[in-house]
């Protein structure tokens, strides 16, 4: 059936592609630090007037964003403490 009808066929190749490009960009958007780069990209072309400034301004303003969330994030919790205690050895139960 798909190869009597190329209409169908190129419906469900785009379909097929649409998923696949929604799924990569879904991915690109799921953590608060990759959705901060893509905010602050076209923020930075459109304040930035060179190259330089443009790319300085991205990183800069996603950078911000990042310290800003982390400073005021609610749940906040420090991380563990590394301890490796060696165990004392018992002469009491070695003795009998």
């Amino acid at each position: 059936m798909l190869l009597v009808y190329p209409a169908i066929r190129l419906d469900v190749s785009l379909t097929t592609f649409m998923i696949a490009v929604l799924a990569v960009f879904g991915q690109l958007l799921d953590c608060f630090y990759c959705l901060s780069l893509w905010f602050a990209a076209p923020l930075g072309w459109l304040m930035g007037e060179t190259w330089l400034e443009r790319v300085l301004l991205w990183l800069g303003l996603s950078g911000g964003a990042i310290l800003l969330q982390r400073v005021t994030e609610r749940n906040h919790k420090p991380p563990p403490a590394i301890w490796n205690e060696t165990p004392i050895p018992n002469k009491s139960l070695e003795e009998e």
